[in-house]
């Protein structure tokens, strides 16, 4: 399903309490807004994207998201977790997970699996699990 803002066009997500992903690739945007979401083996490709580039993987106020055996291609955007105060206790475990950049359009500075915790409550923090994960060409920031 495809939606637009400001003029961008921008890839929407399923909606629902629980979703699971077994080996799947994705081209697109992946928006998350469900209680639970499990990536198993799967490949994203965030340089097909149409316009700027953008994140494979943008969850906001999802509340337990797992990322196992998965590769992601971007151009500096793989992962963005985000909330604004809704997503109490939200849980991220990343593991066994491959980050790679590709050169040619690369944005300098960014992390691999970006943190926006600005809305968060400081007594409820997001827990961010990232196990055996490798990234090439990533810098941080």
């Amino acid at each position: 399903m495809k939606g637009a803002d400001s003029g961008f066009l921008y890839e929407v997500g399923l909606r629902a309490h629980n979703i699971t992903y077994n080996n799947c690739r994705f081209t697109s945007f992946q928006s998350l807004h469900s209680e639970q979401v499990i990536f198993n083996d799967c490949y994203f490709d965030a340089t097909t994207h149409q316009g700027s580039p953008e994140y494979s993987i943008y969850s906001y106020d999802t509340l337990n998201v797992e990322v196992n055996r998965c590769n992601f291609l971007s151009y500096g955007k793989a992962v963005k977790i985000y909330s604004e105060g809704t997503a109490s206790g939200a849980v991220f475990k990343f593991t066994d997970c491959n980050f790679m950049i590709e050169g040619a359009k690369a944005i300098s500075n960014k992390a691999a699996i970006q943190v926006d915790s600005q809305y968060q409550s400081d007594a409820d923090p997001y827990k961010v699990y990232i196990t055996r994960c490798t990234q090439d060409k990533y810098e941080g920031g």
